[in-house]
């Protein structure tokens, strides 16, 4: 385990820096909230298998960032179907979720269809982003809606 911004990585089992643990929100305590739906092998492979949203992918394709790595994060991220997506078209990404079996699904996508992809993927509640406030051209959180116990999770 190596750390990273008080993250940690594990080389061994998912390639270098490919999925993190936020600290402070133990994977035990995130499992207790996923929805058993979102774990099974059916529904990993399903959304493994599904291409990215058009109408979603058509939004940041017309953005002018002014740089030329913007940066987007993707709230519940699932299998990466749009992160990886994202990624191709020169985003830097992170991508973050409550599954940890859709998140290693995300992994394997990112591996086979975007290898050299700056892709980061986190598993973390939506509360809590592994990321500094106002770091992202774009925030993507397409599918949480459904999911939010209250509009109280929703970061500002």
């Amino acid at each position: 385990m190596r750390m990273i911004d008080g993250r940690t990585a594990d080389d061994s089992r998912n390639g270098t820096t490919e999925l993190l643990q936020t600290a402070g929100f133990p994977a035990a305590r995130i499992a207790m909230t996923v929805d058993p739906r979102w774990t099974t092998p059916e529904g990993v492979a399903g959304f493994v298998a599904s291409p990215p949203n058009d109408v979603l992918m058509r939004f940041p394709a017309g953005m002018v960032p002014g740089h030329d790595a913007p940066v987007a994060v993707d709230i519940g991220c699932g299998a990466g179907r749009n992160a990886v997506a994202l990624a191709l078209d020169g985003w830097r990404v992170m991508g973050t979720d409550l599954s940890w079996p859709m998140l290693a699904g995300a992994a394997r996508r990112k591996r086979e269809e975007a290898p050299d992809a700056r892709l980061l993927f986190a598993h973390a509640p939506m509360e809590a982003l592994p990321v500094p406030s106002a770091c992202a051209e774009l925030v993507v959180a397409h599918g949480i809606w459904n999911v939010a116990g209250s509009w109280g999770q929703f970061p500002p």
